[in-house]
């Protein structure tokens, strides 16, 4: 049992949704925050929201629901069947992209999903080729 959240999620447009987080804590208490936030995400992507919008709103529901003490980093993503990709890390760790043998750093564009209820998170688009490859990586991975 553990806060570790990755979820993949077809959308309406055939665009897939993606989120990679983990949520403050450990234990039941963690399974049962990100339960709630697997939830949210779920139900926000039936609404068909533009993607900071989705974050916003998942964010002041968490802040809403929860004590001050719990928070998510996530990484939430929509991947369009035009190859274009928007990204948005809410202080997770930074996802790396290959693209034409650079790699890059997707540095995070707002806080933890629940710090403030208000908050308001930026964006990061990117057109990808077929050979594009990206990796994100678990919060865990660094720790080994």
């Amino acid at each position: 049992m553990s806060g570790d959240y990755c979820d993949f999620i077809d959308g309406d447009n055939q665009s897939l949704h993606f989120v990679l987080g983990d949520v403050s804590g450990k234990g039941v208490a963690a399974s049962m925050l990100m339960a709630h936030l697997h939830a949210m995400f779920r139900t926000l992507i039936s609404i068909n929201l533009p993607l900071g919008q989705m974050v916003e709103q998942a964010s002041r529901v968490f802040c809403e629901s929860t004590l001050p003490t719990q928070y998510a980093t996530l990484v939430y993503g929509r991947a369009g069947t035009d190859g274009f990709v928007e990204i948005c890390n809410a202080g997770h760790l930074p996802p790396l992209l290959i693209q034409a043998g650079k790699i890059s750093h997707i540095e995070a564009t707002g806080l933890p999903v629940g710090v403030f209820c208000s908050e308001s998170f930026s964006l990061i688009g990117c057109k990808c080729k077929r050979a594009t490859r990206s990796f994100f990586i678990p919060t865990g991975f660094r720790k080994v």
